[in-house]
């Protein structure tokens, strides 16, 4: 499972970067989905 504690949207997309370019047709879903997640966590803050 992925860490969000402190770490901003591009960290994280950056850490999934490798992924990401694998499959760029997935890309926008996977950053689209990270930023979902990374907004949740900023709500709970």
């Amino acid at each position: 499972m992925m860490r969000v504690k402190g770490k901003t949207l591009q960290e994280l997309v950056a850490e999934n970067r490798s992924e990401i370019q694998k499959d760029p047709i997935k890309m926008d879903r996977i950053e689209d989905r990270l930023e979902k997640k990374w907004m949740a966590w900023q709500a709970r803050k």
